[in-house]
């Protein structure tokens, strides 16, 4: 069965389900063995595709009142409230100068801060641009993709979408059924929202791989460990077992490998 797999360079989904159909004088057994696999797909003219929505970036600016904006928002929070003697409490808002800034631990002065500022808006506000012009080509490309999704790819995705979900509401104090009763949402009214996103996310996810594919796009052994071992200094992890490590590295393997393919589209 591996040899045939090799072979045929299939990518299955899941585990197989094999049953036994005959037993043989001799002690030789048939099996027959059941498979769902990641469809190969056929997609449009993807170079042309992304020359044309990613020639549509928007020019960024960051304006003063946004800067002013934020600068008020840091002030607001480091407010004093007052209590005068006849009870009534007031609030003490601090001045915008070089001390206000030296206070926030590592700038010199009002104007580096700013500065900061602006350039964290900025950055914000391009991140948001590229991520827009990104999904836009996805949208473009599967329009007319014609593909049947195994369904336990779907439901392997809905699975991780739905723990994912829960593990942020709980992770805020908040019961799980409390939050669908507050969303005014059922359990299956919300497994089916997943399932129409996890369906939008896999066909995505085909159309990357196969450019990547087509392209001959893959991520370095040492990119991916990199990402991998980021990855578990940030969420402080202190041990994995084979699985979760497997799990981890894939991954990583993913998310550079569609990095590199968005990259790639984007110098179109």
């Amino acid at each position: 069965f591996l040899e045939i797999v090799k072979k045929e360079n299939l990518n299955l989904i899941g585990q197989p389900k094999a049953e036994l159909k005959k037993i043989a004088f001799g002690g030789e057994c048939l099996y027959e063995i059941e498979v769902e696999i990641i469809p190969e797909i056929e997609i449009g003219d993807y170079k042309k595709i992304a020359k044309k929505v990613f020639s549509e970036k928007r020019e960024i600016e960051v304006s003063e009142e946004e800067v002013q904006d934020s600068l008020n928002f840091l002030r607001e929070s480091r407010a004093k409230i007052k209590k005068l003697e006849n009870g009534e409490e007031i609030k003490e808002l601090p001045n915008l100068d070089d001390e206000f800034a030296k206070s926030l631990g590592r700038f010199s002065s009002l104007e580096e801060l700013k500065k900061s500022i602006k350039e964290g808006i900025f950055e914000e506000k391009r991140i948001k641009e590229k991520q827009r012009l990104r999904q836009k080509f996805l949208e473009e490309i599967s329009k007319d993709l014609c593909v049947e999704l195994p369904q336990t790819l779907v439901n392997s995705f809905v699975e991780e979408n739905l723990n994912q979900l829960k593990y942020f509401v709980e992770n805020q104090g908040m019961n799980f059924e409390t939050y669908l009763k507050e969303i005014n949402q059922t359990r299956e009214g919300l497994e089916a929202k997943l399932e129409e996103e996890a369906r939008n996310q896999i066909r995505h996810s085909l159309v990357l791989y196969k450019i990547a594919k087509l392209e001959n796009i893959k991520p370095t052994e040492e990119e991916i460990r990199l990402l991998a071992q980021r990855i578990i200094n940030q969420q402080s992890i202190d041990s994995l077992n084979e699985i979760e490590k497997r799990r981890l590295l894939d991954y990583a393997k993913e998310r550079i490998t569609f990095e590199k393919v968005f990259e790639f589209l984007e110098n179109q």
